[in-house]
């Protein structure tokens, strides 16, 4: 039958530790010579539930960005959005899920993104923060989920829906609300339900991009699901330097 959950949330730091800390990013990799051009600035912040598996998925996601030739910083500490200059950041990617209410660590992602900074995230990401700033920011809230088979099938005309065939996952299926300002790239599709399943915003001068699928390593390693969440962090990239 249906199984529906709520995802319980992640052990949390204390507020106070977290805004004790400095932005210490780790250079995961300075990516190919461009031969003298400015290129991208991807800063990915993990952490959060295990069993989205945080670590191994930034790993993943910061050797692809820098092989595409991102210069690319990860850091597990949560408090590196609060008071940090994040203008030099072109794109935030949060591998984190299961987050805190925290008001002015969102009011600073907020506040990078309208200036122009991109955001990107799949899957658990849609709950980095749970508040109200952080959904107006992704562009919509995470309800529940199951597990179940299901196809993700690709509709409208935007560069990132064009021309990408049905594709059939085994995966975890969120049940989402979802704003009227998003651009709907793809619905979920099983049995039951149909429902939006990636879409993309602008939020002021930045851009946002957020899909569901890829809770497990197995579906994020297809080459399908990579290349939908590759291309929409590329979209989401600072246009004036976007790869």
């Amino acid at each position: 039958g249906r199984v529906l959950r709520r995802r319980g949330s992640a052990a949390r730091e204390p507020l106070a530790q977290i805004a004790t800390r400095k932005l210490e990013l780790a250079k995961v990799h300075p990516g190919p010579d461009h031969g003298g051009m400015k290129r991208p600035r991807a800063l990915i912040i993990w952490g959060g539930w295990d069993g989205h598996h945080p670590e191994e998925v930034a790993g993943m996601v910061a050797g692809h960005l820098a092989n595409q030739g991102y210069i690319v910083n990860s850091t597990s500490h949560f408090g590196s959005i609060l008071g940090s200059d994040l203008s030099p950041i072109d794109v935030v990617v949060p591998i984190w899920s299961c987050g805190i209410s925290a008001p002015p660590y969102a009011d600073c992602l907020a506040a990078a993104v309208r200036a122009g900074t991109g955001l990107a995230t799949f899957h658990g990401g849609i709950n980095m923060f749970e508040d109200d700033t952080y959904a107006n920011l992704i562009g919509g809230r995470y309800v529940e989920d199951r597990t179940a088979s299901y196809e993700l099938e690709f509709v409208g005309d935007h560069p990132l829906a064009r021309e990408r065939s049905v594709l059939k996952l085994e995966d975890e299926l969120y049940s989402v609300d979802v704003d009227p300002d998003c651009q709907i790239l793809a619905t979920a599709r099983d049995e039951e339900t149909q429902m939006p399943a990636a879409w993309t915003k602008t939020f002021g001068d930045g851009r946002v991009f957020y899909a569901t699928p890829a809770h497990d390593l197995d579906n994020l390693r297809r080459q399908e699901v990579r290349d939908l969440i590759f291309s929409g962090i590329s979209w989401a990239t600072r246009p004036a330097v976007a790869s």
